[in-house]
């Protein structure tokens, strides 16, 4: 158990130092711990000297402590996706032998159990850049063309940035080259369990929730590990050399509902 103190301890410390010094505060350990309940407690002090009132000491309590029975083999699933890679470049330089590749990356819903493997060619890229650029210039256009500009500029101009690459891998030459499944994701994700408030508990919808977030997190956490993995294992073998690589070419993954694509490497520089 963790417990915190509340602003009206911590101000009466040179008051009462015997009672603050016995209170096992550890704010990382609270960050930790990330669904709790608030209890309070009356503490009376009794150190030498002490003539104030009581003392309230705020007891954080579990609210949801988690379980992963049904935690997936990443190991194995790392292996999985590595092999599928190796496959699938394979497979492209036989099928498309002229083409020039700019951009590697992942595609998925860890929720839903699945990884893409997505390729983008040169040309596509230089394409969907520019197009994407002449829509966010007339765009900006349209909208600063009244005395509220200002209100919005920093979303237009900085948020709708021009990129050099596609903001999605839904946009590559070949955004779905190759479909991995992996069913124990989505059956992780629909099977957790842990010690939730009873159902009729005021706090257990709020629980409930916040125990689906936790799982949620938990998955795509060890999913973008998978993909750093397999990409740091794709460039230190070559594999990735098999293919004809722009210079630069970029590595990276989206999941498919959070926005820009992320870049997590970039090599083949001139």
């Amino acid at each position: 158990m963790n417990y915190a103190t509340t602003p009206d301890l911590r101000a009466n410390k040179a008051l009462h130092p015997t009672a603050y010094s016995s209170v096992p505060f550890a704010r990382s350990s609270l960050r930790s711990l990330r669904f709790r309940r608030r209890v309070s407690l009356v503490v009376r002090p009794h150190a030498r000297g002490v003539t104030s009132g009581d003392i309230i000491i705020d007891i954080m309590e579990p609210m949801y402590q988690p379980h992963y029975p049904n935690e997936p083999d990443w190991a194995a699933d790392e292996e999985l996706l590595y092999s599928k890679c190796c496959e699938a470049i394979a497979r492209f330089t036989a099928e498309h032998p002229n083409e020039i590749c700019s951009f590697l990356a992942f595609d998925s819903e860890p929720c839903y159990g699945y990884a893409i493997v997505a390729l983008d060619t040169r040309e596509n890229e230089i394409k969907e850049s520019n197009r994407s650029q002449d829509y966010e210039i007339q765009n900006r256009i349209k909208q600063f063309a009244n005395e509220n500009a200002w209100q919005s500029a920093h979303y237009f101009v900085a948020e709708c940035q021009s990129y050099a690459h596609c903001r999605s891998s839904g946009g590559f030459a070949y955004a779905q080259y190759e479909h991995v499944e992996f069913e124990k994701w989505e059956d992780f994700l629909e099977s957790f369990t842990g010690d939730l408030p009873p159902e009729d508990a005021p706090e257990f919808d709020e629980a409930e929730s916040k125990a689906l977030e936790l799982h949620s997190k938990y998955l795509e956490g060890h999913v973008i590990l998978i993909f750093w993995k397999v990409i740091e294992r794709l460039i230190a073998d070559g594999e990735i050399n098999k293919l004809n690589l722009a210079s630069p070419f970029r590595l990276g993954y989206n999941f498919h509902d959070q926005g820009l694509i992320t870049v997590v490497q970039i090599i083949n520089w001139p």
